[in-house]
């Protein structure tokens, strides 16, 4: 929810109206060493531009602005967030179109995990909960992270034995840690807006002392 704005406000939408990315995507592990009982990784994966590649400043700036922002915004407003998000979800898994058969039996490794009951309920989101929404809130607010840069555009220093890959690698750059400690609240960026022609009424009204028109 916090990243997925498309619109205005969002970071997203601001970078590419800077012509800096092409995409913006957040996505989290869901197996594997990033997924586990002791932690969930997060990745922001950018699509840069040749003017994004030559102002990785002024993303990550924009970035950290926009993590501050969602750090300061009060939790009534993320709870709002959380439940209009919940009512699409909702909605849609009321609605949906018939999944295909091979789409149905991939659902059968859900029951080593839920109740049969919920197997297709999956998608469904939680009750809000305060405490765990702003624990994550403060988790992408640490300087805890590493940023990757794939290029070709580099005179590399380093090669992986086993597949000879070009690389470098150093320690996080001062300059970077400086934008973080300096950032600041950006009034572009705010949390995505309620929107006021979302569909909530499907009851189907039926009036017979009147029969269809033809037009």
């Amino acid at each position: 929810g916090i990243f997925d704005n498309p619109g205005s406000g969002g970071i997203a939408s601001v970078l590419k109206e800077r012509n800096l990315t092409l995409d913006f995507q957040m996505n989290q592990e869901q197996e594997g060493f990033g997924y586990n009982h002791e932690f969930c990784l997060a990745r922001l994966l950018i699509e840069l531009t040749e003017n994004g590649a030559e102002n990785i400043d002024m993303i990550l700036e924009l970035i950290f602005s926009y993590l501050l922002m969602i750090q300061q915004t009060p939790i009534e407003e993320h709870q709002r967030l959380f439940e209009q998000d919940s009512k699409t979800i909702e909605t849609a898994f009321k609605f949906h179109v018939e999944r295909s058969a091979l789409s149905n039996v991939r659902v059968s490794k859900d029951f080593l995990f839920y109740k049969d009951a919920d197997v297709l309920r999956t998608s469904l989101t939680p009750t809000f909960n305060a405490e765990a929404i702003t624990s994550v809130i403060n988790s992408l607010n640490e300087l805890r992270f590493n940023i990757l840069i794939l290029t070709d555009k580099h005179e590399f220093t380093k090669k992986e034995k086993y597949f000879e890959t070009e690389y470098d690698e150093e320690i996080f750059p001062e300059t970077y840690k400086k934008l973080w400690q300096n950032r600041k609240l950006n009034n572009i960026f705010y949390l995505e807006k309620p929107n006021p022609f979302e569909a909530t009424n499907f009851e189907i009204f039926v009036n017979e002392e009147e029969s269809p028109v033809r037009l």
